[in-house]
């Protein structure tokens, strides 16, 4: 189990020397695939930071931002200074630049022609985006010196050539703030997630199937909802709570394939039912994704789905896709520090922890490290 000096900050300073090292904040603890509370020590081996929509932004060690006219920096917020890629000689072998989805084609006409290091490229955005230029996301694949590009919603994104051996996923995450399907009033929706979280650690599944609230728009591929059953509107305490209790929640297409509602269940224990494919959301069957569904009657489902499937909650911290990265482009990579939240000397900041996640009381650190 992970122990307490983890809480305190007390953890060995960061090494500037070898990236092969063990990625401090992380826990050295096998994994116990028998334990129902494995998931809940994500809290802290990853430093406490959940992953959200923008968490491309957070984690990776470089921000390219060049937005049209108009619209919205998608890292506004993230993206200081010291981060900023204006120029290719800025990076590094192994180094992570994020590059939102609507400036792939201009990374690729700005930056890729003087590479000279060997890096990886993550892409995503919150707002549904145009589709990039297939030309552009060919030169960017083909690149040699891309190691690997890991995309959000990649059927959607990077529809004509969805197997590339460089190409491979990366998770949409929990709604950071705003409205979602719920009524409730501006703030940030993560900080709801996280009571919810908490409040469940330990506590036993009591329902099956949570047909929750869903909004009017269809599936991207254009069809509809039609049949599929759902609740109706509820606050958001109300529906994390529900969600908590059961072991699955239905959770079709939206205008993307990827949603909130898949990290929600994931985080709070259940499958989530989806419509999705199962090779371009491969990142999510740890999770025992329901892949490809198409029965959405809760009676037929509940006698053909397993009554007790263990789902890995680790799924929804930032530090869990760090580590699924490195693991599908073959190799260690040069993260923003503070993405696992990290100060300068390497120890947890315990001040950007409780910001940026949650805080936890005496009650909850004792359940989690006991």
């Amino acid at each position: 189990m992970v122990s307490r000096p983890l809480l305190t900050g007390t953890i060995p300073p960061r090494s500037s020397s070898s990236s092969s090292q063990q990625r401090p904040g992380r826990s050295t603890t096998p994994r116990d695939d028998k334990s129902d509370d494995y998931g809940v020590h994500g809290f802290l081996r990853y430093g406490g930071l959940f992953l959200t929509t923008r968490s491309g932004c957070r984690m990776a060690r470089w921000v390219y931002e060049s937005p049209a006219p108009g619209q919205t920096r998608e890292c506004a917020g993230y993206s200081d200074a010291g981060r900023r890629l204006t120029d290719a000689v800025q990076l590094g072998d192994h180094d992570t630049v994020f590059v939102p989805t609507t400036d792939v084609g201009s990374f690729v006409e700005e930056v890729l022609g003087s590479l000279a290091a060997d890096i990886v490229v993550i892409s995503g955005r919150t707002a549904k985006a145009p589709v990039p230029d297939s030309a552009a996301v060919s030169r960017l694949l083909n690149h040699p010196r891309i190691l690997h590009w890991f995309c959000q919603n990649t059927p959607l994104y990077v529809p004509h050539d969805p197997r590339h051996p460089k190409l491979s996923p990366f998770p949409y995450g929990l709604k950071e703030s705003g409205k979602a399907v719920l009524p409730q009033p501006p703030g940030e929706k993560v900080q709801e997630f996280r009571a919810a979280f908490l409040g469940a650690l330990g506590k036993e599944k009591t329902d099956f199937i949570f047909a929750g609230p869903l909004g009017t728009t269809g599936g991207w591929r254009g069809n509809t909802r039609k049949g599929i059953p759902k609740s109706g509107m509820m606050t958001p305490s109300v529906y994390f709570e529900r969600m908590a209790n059961s072991r699955y929640v239905l959770s079709p297409d939206g205008d993307r394939p990827e949603c909130y509602r898949h990290y929600e269940a994931i985080g709070l224990g259940a499958v989530p039912i989806t419509e999705l494919d199962p090779y371009s959301f491969r990142h999510l069957a740890p999770a025992h994704t329901v892949f490809n569904n198409t029965e959405w009657n809760v009676r037929a489902l509940e006698k053909k789905l397993d009554r007790t499937p263990k789902v890995d909650k680790n799924m929804v911290f930032e530090g869990y896709w760090q580590d699924w990265c490195e693991g599908a482009a073959g190799t260690k990579l040069n993260w923003r520090a503070e993405a696992v939240g990290l100060d300068s000397t390497g120890n947890i900041s315990m001040r950007e922890w409780m910001a940026a996640s949650a805080w936890l009381n005496p009650r909850d650190i004792n359940h989690i490290s006991s």
